[in-house]
């Protein structure tokens, strides 16, 4: 199973079903939706080896979207922005205790990414964390975990947040900085090389 993370400020995500189908959308959920497009989604079908998770470092509950359980999503803005607008309004405002579907795939987790972390990653398993500017370094991808963020300030707590763990900048000889959805689909797609091709359906 592959683990795409990605950082946000859960305040800055605003958007109302209401603004979606009038076409209108936040720079924050337009990145996250890319972000998730391409974590999970491939030419074919849904990645069912992939789980990405949207968190927030500052926030003791996160919304884990599982590739292989994943219904009724589709690789379009709209289908995925409308998923996870639902997806946020439950997690800001349920109070529930236990893990819960928001729609088929969609969990509402009430942890931190720190304990969902350490649930996952076995003793001194690397876990990346993006470095978008541009790198000559020849780098051979050692872990199942990815990181991905925004803004610098999310980027930051992140780090300090999570220094208990053995977490690596990774980098790609792209020759330009990345954007942070560029770096998802070079990441799925070297791996999908180094283990002949993606699981999927």
């Amino acid at each position: 199973m592959r683990y795409i993370l990605i950082g946000v400020n859960f305040t800055n995500i605003t958007d109302i079903k209401e603004d979606i189908d009038r076409g209108l959308i936040t720079n924050q959920l337009d990145l996250l939706c890319n972000c998730i497009r391409f974590a999970l989604f491939i030419s074919d079908g849904v990645r069912r080896d992939t789980k990405t998770i949207v968190f927030d470092p500052d926030f003791n509950k996160i919304i884990v979207i599982d590739g292989f359980k994943l219904k009724y999503m589709g690789p379009d803005l709209r289908s995925i922005s409308l998923l996870m607008v639902k997806a946020f309004n439950k997690l800001k405002n349920d109070l529930k205790k236990h893990v819960y579907q928001s729609t088929p795939g969609i969990y509402i987790i009430p942890q931190s990414i720190i304990e969902y972390l350490t649930n996952i990653a076995k003793t001194n398993s690397i876990i990346y964390y993006a470095e978008y500017s541009p790198s000559e370094t020849v780098i051979k991808i050692d872990s199942n975990i990815l990181i991905i963020y925004f803004e610098s300030s999310i980027k930051d707590k992140i780090l300090r947040k999570l220094e208990r763990f053995n977490i690596k900048p990774l980098k790609f000889d792209s020759g330009v900085q990345l954007t942070p959805y560029e770096f998802i689909i070079i990441y799925q797609h070297y791996l999908d090389l180094m283990f002949s091709r993606p699981l999927h359906e």
